[in-house]
């Protein structure tokens, strides 16, 4: 399935993320197989979000979002 929008230029653009392999040593953050990101474009007062994820898992997407 194959979905186009064209909101035009954006005023932001921010791309989070939230999972993936690495996440080092002692830190903050849980890793996992895959990747995860949060997309978030601000157009015209508009502020949509979209998740991007091939992760395996929840609960360390749900744990970094904090």
């Amino acid at each position: 399935m194959r979905v186009t929008v064209n909101i035009g230029e954006a005023d932001k653009l921010r791309i989070y993320a939230l999972a993936e392999d690495y996440a080092g040593h002692n830190g903050p953050f849980l890793a996992q197989h895959g990747v995860s990101f949060l997309i978030e474009v601000e157009f015209d007062g508009n502020k949509p979000r979209v998740l991007f994820d091939t992760a395996s898992y929840t609960d360390p997407i749900l744990f970094n979002m904090k």
